[in-house]
């Protein structure tokens, strides 16, 4: 997907959506920053530490992807960041953001 201002500001005003959903980390208290790029070479959807969350748009190929990009990196910011099982950490945050995809592909503004 291109990376567009309109783009830029509804992907700004959904993720604000999942954090109103969810909530912010109660280990971290901050909310994190979304940072929006595009990198084809960089070849992943997206990223997390603490305080922001990544989305490469380039990696995405529509609205979902970019979704269960948001879902997936604010699911790891309200986790435990102290826990050492790496494996269960992702399955937990990829199992949260395709259960939860459905919540956010009927928002009208992506629909």
């Amino acid at each position: 997907m291109n990376l567009t201002y309109d783009l830029w500001m509804e992907t700004h005003e959904l993720y604000q959506r999942i954090v109103d959903h969810y909530g912010v980390p109660m280990t971290w208290d901050v909310e994190p920053d979304l940072v929006l790029y595009y990198d084809p070479e960089d070849g992943m959807y997206g990223w997390h530490e603490y305080g922001e969350i990544g989305v490469n748009f380039a990696a995405c190929e529509g609205w979902a992807d970019v979704i269960g990009t948001l879902l997936h990196e604010h699911t790891h910011h309200l986790q435990d960041p102290e826990r050492d099982d790496e494996d269960s950490y992702e399955e937990e945050a990829e199992s949260i953001a395709l259960r939860d995809l459905h919540i956010f592909l009927t928002w009208p503004e992506v629909a």
